[in-house]
């Protein structure tokens, strides 16, 4: 996660007068301990960060619930069936 972001944040952070900016990390979603953040454009990472956290799916079973819904694309449908729990993939 996190590529093609914009590089232009510190600048824009900067020039509002951010004071975290010198932690800001230019990711769709970050966690640090029990916190979870994360921009209005990454639901997808928000979730999948969550789901890591609580322990929902394995890391195989995440890695195919994020593919599907990030890119819609039905090998990880057929990839979470194999790991066997399609049923599963409507969290």
């Amino acid at each position: 996660m996190g590529a093609g972001f914009c590089h232009c944040w510190s600048e824009y952070l900067q020039a509002t007068g951010y004071q975290g900016a010198a932690l800001y990390q230019n990711q769709p979603a970050v966690t640090d301990g029990a916190l979870i953040t994360a921009g209005a454009t990454a639901p997808i990472e928000f979730a999948f960060e969550i789901f890591k956290k609580l322990e929902v799916y394995t890391a195989a079973m995440l890695e195919a619930w994020y593919g599907l819904y990030k890119t819609g694309d039905p090998k990880y449908f057929y990839s979470a069936q194999q790991l066997g729990a399609g049923a599963n993939m409507s969290a």
